[in-house]
């Protein structure tokens, strides 16, 4: 699972990469128009009211470029290294059951239940987050294999 996010991580700085540049392609070709726009406008074949309302067109979809290449690359994979310590939290979870620390204990159940807890029959209870379901899940159904290629892999050894 590991390999796979660290494949994952380095597919989304490669895609990030290219919208990046991408981006910074149209930004290239916003300031070659607004070059040709202050041209026109300096040789009086447009009137000034028609410049500026051109100009602050073409500023803004700069300005608007500009912070989507900083909202990328500032938020590019932010979700892996999450998945990675909670990848480690539930590795580690059957070792905190098998030592039956009372201490761990409650915080592994604080993470997995919330404040949701409650007692009855002196046995603590509670509904679990989403976030810890797949631990429950059957792991022969776990699979980063995509679908089509399970598919494609079915109908070309069985027919």
């Amino acid at each position: 699972m590991q390999k796979e996010l660290d494949k994952e991580q380095k597919g989304s700085a490669q895609s990030v990469l290219d919208v990046v540049s991408l981006k910074r392609k149209q930004i290239d070709n916003l300031n070659i128009k607004l070059q040709l726009l202050l041209d026109t406008y300096l040789d009086q074949i447009i009137d000034k009211e028609s410049y500026k309302l051109k100009k602050l067109e073409l500023f803004s979809q700069k300005k608007t470029l500009e912070e989507q290449i900083v909202n990328l690359q500032n938020h590019q994979g932010s979700w892996i290294e999450p998945m990675k310590n909670w990848l480690i939290e539930a590795s580690g979870v059957d070792q905190i059951v098998s030592t039956n620390d009372k201490e761990q204990l409650k915080v592994l159940a604080a993470k997995i239940f919330g404040s949701n807890l409650y007692l009855k029959d002196k046995t603590v209870r509670g509904i679990g987050q989403n976030a810890w379901s797949a631990l429950g899940a059957d792991p022969t159904r776990r699979s980063w294999v995509p679908i089509l290629k399970s598919v494609r892999t079915y109908f070309n050894t069985n027919f």
